[in-house]
């Protein structure tokens, strides 16, 4: 046994992260999809993760992982679960609860977020806990939702640089949940999407899956993600007049559209897996460049500026050359299957069909760089 005054591997290996100035995207990628992929594996197999704390986490190199022989079986108590989850239920939905209590003599207000309970009291509704403990492991329950919770939390830890044993950082997190991005300005916008996602405490809203949550860090890079921010959390919104909050609002949009920093993937953009050059495609491999015809490419010319302006449909078998580029079928079965989760999921598609593209230099920062927009 460790002494009691010596931090956790996983503490420590993260204060070693702080001083250093705090983890890049694929830093704690890096560290933290092993420990991931291995829950993900103990649930194939029926068991789950000992996440209740941090205790049980080792840390190898930069790798954080678990003990195989710590996994236990999933502990079951839904009646608890399910009351605890009714409390409060109402057909209006309540984001945020909090106490306010005034010292008339000292002159003093006090503001308690009602969703953050203390170690010690009564468990009486789903609330966040100081020591990477779940409400549903005070509750008895511990599922494969429950760690999907546990390692949201341990994501958030490192991503933003917070020692969830600390109520403090643990305040501080629940406070800007809903943008993280006032914690880490540099956070790729995918991996603030599923620490909300993974750290919701009603049970139906969350992430079901670890499997699914390994595959979309995986492929982070590959995806948009349009991060809804909460306008009521944005700077002066709570104590403008209602005039006031329009313009606030409009203010923050109009930075959004004209943001410039690498978050924003039209203006830094990047070809992945989830993006196809048409032009390339439809350039067949010849021995002689004359023998192409611009008709037979897909360019802006008359024939296809009128399919679009018109809306109509573009036989790509009549320009990709599925024979000199077979990569495009591949990359063009993963597009289609975007599109229908996207359908599924948000009611609409996210394609776009980019008809040119700026190149371009930024000389006040970074003069050397080519930017593609």
């Amino acid at each position: 046994m460790s002494d009691a005054l010596t931090p956790a591997p996983f503490l420590a290996f993260l204060k070693r992260g702080s001083d250093a100035g705090g983890f890049g995207t694929d830093d704690v990628l890096a560290a933290l999809l092993p420990l991931f992929e291995q829950v993900a594996a103990a649930h194939q197999q029926g068991s789950v993760a000992p996440l209740d704390g941090v205790a049980e986490l080792k840390v190898e190199d930069t790798v954080v992982k678990l003990d195989p022989a710590a996994l236990r079986p999933p502990r079951k108590n839904p009646v608890r679960i399910e009351a605890l989850q009714k409390t409060g239920v109402s057909a209006l939905e309540v984001v945020g609860e909090s106490r306010r209590t005034v010292d008339v003599d000292e002159g003093n207000l006090a503001e308690h977020d009602l969703r953050i309970g203390d170690a010690g009291a009564e468990l009486v509704r789903p609330v966040y806990l100081p020591g990477y403990i779940t409400w549903e492991h005070r509750a008895g329950h511990h599922d494969q939702l429950t760690d999907v919770f546990s390692l949201g939390l341990i994501l958030a830890s490192c991503a933003c640089g917070l020692d969830l044993t600390d109520p403090e950082d643990v305040e501080l997190f629940v406070r800007n949940r809903d943008n993280l991005f006032a914690l880490n300005s540099q956070l790729h916008p995918v991996v603030a999407s599923m620490i909300l996602q993974m750290t919701e405490l009603n049970r139906h809203r969350r992430v079901q899956t670890v499997e699914m949550v390994v595959q979309r860090l995986r492929r982070y890079r590959d995806q948009a993600a349009d991060y809804t921010v909460d306008f009521a959390r944005l700077k002066g919104y709570r104590d403008s007049a209602p005039k006031e909050r329009g313009k606030i609002i409009l203010t923050h949009l109009r930075n959004r559209l004209f943001e410039i920093s690498r978050r924003n993937r039209l203006v830094h953009f990047k070809p992945t897996l989830q993006t196809l050059n048409l032009t390339l495609a439809s350039v067949p491999l010849l021995l002689d460049h004359r023998n192409i015809k611009p008709t037979q490419l897909f360019l802006w010319h008359d024939a296809i500026a009128s399919a679009v302006a018109k809306g109509d449909s573009i036989v790509l078998g009549h320009y990709v050359r599925f024979e000199d580029a077979p990569y495009a079928s591949g990359v063009l079965d993963q597009i289609i299957a975007s599109e229908r989760r996207d359908r599924a999921e948000y009611g609409f598609a996210q394609l776009r069909l980019v008809i040119c593209f700026l190149r371009w230099h930024n000389l006040k920062e970074t003069p050397e760089e080519r930017i593609h927009s």
